[in-house]
């Protein structure tokens, strides 16, 4: 069985992200709001990486390491969080933003699984989506 405890720090830390991205006042300039917490996100990162390194390499051969996939990493942090505050302005309800965005982002990451990374696609899958997509026009449409 795969371990839980990665979900449910991604399921907390995603409460809190929504709920404090709701909470931004609409007077507050959304990317200067983005920028304190980048600088947060940014010392405790940091931090974090210092305390859990391995081995004696240094700073610079650690940033050597890295790839491209950090620079798109940053571009879509900006723009994800950029739209979720976006989202909200628009009046969207935390309870059905965060929702809908996911359900789309799983149904794409679905066929992008399966395109990209050939990874199997079951009926059971399959009849997942459906669900998720009927479920997805139940709580997007006003009746």
């Amino acid at each position: 069985m795969l371990p839980l405890w990665p979900l449910a720090i991604i399921v907390i830390a995603n409460i809190v992200y929504n709920l404090a991205t709701k909470e931004i006042p609409t007077q507050a300039p959304p990317f200067l709001a983005l920028s304190l917490a980048y600088a947060l996100a940014f010392a405790l990162s940091l931090g974090l990486h210092f305390l859990t390194r391995s081995g004696e390499v240094s700073l610079a051969g650690d940033l050597s390491r890295l790839n491209g996939a950090s620079l798109a990493l940053g571009l879509a942090i900006v723009a994800l969080e950029g739209g979720y505050i976006m989202l909200y302005r628009a009046g969207w309800p935390v309870s059905l933003g965060s929702l809908t965005a996911n359900i789309l982002l799983a149904l794409a990451l679905l066929v992008i699984g399966f395109a990209l990374y050939k990874e199997p696609i079951s009926l059971r899958t399959l009849t997942g989506v459906v669900l998720c997509l009927a479920g997805l026009v139940l709580i997007t449409t006003k009746g």
